[in-house]
């Protein structure tokens, strides 16, 4: 069974095998990872329905009072990074049915690392989008991982070109 619980983030652990092994496929010692994580607590920070977590809840496993991570790890160190205590997350009470879980999350994992990749157009219209609905500079850089200036450019060009930003890339 599953459930949606706000977890208390110092109750979730790495999800490891019998012999105390990660069964998270990222290396997390490189600078890119780092990186990642670093930008995954600042598009927290901007999520306003749930300040601090992401848009994506986390799977665990519940086992008595403590959590095992099936899917999420690096949105959990992405929250603990930036400080967040508690967070939603989907929850099993049973091993098997994590385990299921866990199976589809590392299938949807592979998946979406193929999706096609927004073309300069379209991340362009995106940001255009988030800029139309009066979004802080900030948090548009943020959730587009680009550069804060270049959200303040293409502010600033939309203004001056009104609708046509739309059919221009962000240079």
């Amino acid at each position: 069974m599953q459930e949606l619980v706000n977890v208390d983030i110092e109750d979730v652990y790495p999800y490891e095998d019998a012999e105390g092994n990660s069964l998270n496929p990222r290396d997390f010692t490189t600078p890119e990872s780092a990186e990642y994580i670093g930008q995954l607590g600042e598009q927290f920070r901007f999520n306003k329905l749930n300040p601090g977590q992401p848009r994506v809840k986390p799977i665990l496993y519940r086992d008595g009072g403590i959590y095992w991570i099936i899917d999420g790890e690096c949105r959990y160190r992405a929250m603990r990074a930036i400080g967040t205590k508690r967070f939603l997350a989907e929850v099993y009470d049973d091993l098997a049915d994590a385990e299921t879980a866990r199976s589809e999350a590392a299938k949807a994992m592979v998946e979406t690392d193929c999706k096609l990749q927004l073309t300069a157009a379209e991340m362009s219209r995106g940001v255009q989008q988030m800029l139309a609905l009066d979004l802080p500079d900030e948090e548009v850089a943020a959730v587009a991982r680009i550069e804060p200036e270049k959200v303040r450019r293409a502010r600033r060009g939309a203004a001056k070109v009104e609708d046509a930003a739309y059919d221009m890339t962000l240079d």
